[in-house]
């Protein structure tokens, strides 16, 4: 619509959150947020490798990853498409390398709207992530490892 015309090339809004971050894993859950008389999506970014040493697999969207720490949260205006990537306060090597080489993709915490910063909904599947890790825990407690 006009005043500024824009084509867009991925409607899927997992293909274009993809296509916009290639170097993290997003999780499976995209959670609708209605504010007002707009919609946004929020989904989690996660930095993850499949094989990483000395590590066991946790589980995410049904894959196993040898690595996977929680990112960022995308933020994306249903309507414009416009996206908005919020990565976590304490972030990993990764994700301080990626942030240092595309610093501009990124949005602090701070710097977001006050009303994301108030209603952002939980991380549901980093939750699921460290509930994966904690059964591990358990199996290995069990079986009378250290």
């Amino acid at each position: 619509p006009l005043p500024r015309p824009r084509l867009m090339m991925a409607r899927d809004l997992r293909a274009r959150i993809e296509r916009a971050l290639p170097m993290f894993t997003i999780g499976p859950t995209l959670l609708p947020y209605v504010r007002g008389d707009s919609l946004y999506w929020f989904a989690e970014a996660f930095s993850a490798a499949r094989r990483y040493p000395l590590s066991a697999a946790v589980s995410l969207d049904g894959r196993e990853y040898r690595y996977l720490q929680l990112a960022a949260t995308v933020i994306v205006q249903a309507q414009t498409g416009q996206m908005l990537v919020i990565p976590v306060e304490s972030p990993d090597p990764l994700l301080r390398g990626w942030m240092q080489r595309a610093a501009s993709t990124f949005t602090p915490l701070a710097a977001a709207p006050e009303w994301i910063r108030r209603e952002r909904p939980p991380a549901v599947d980093w939750m699921a992530v460290q509930g994966s890790a904690l059964a591990l825990r358990d199996i290995f407690a069990d079986a009378g490892a250290p």
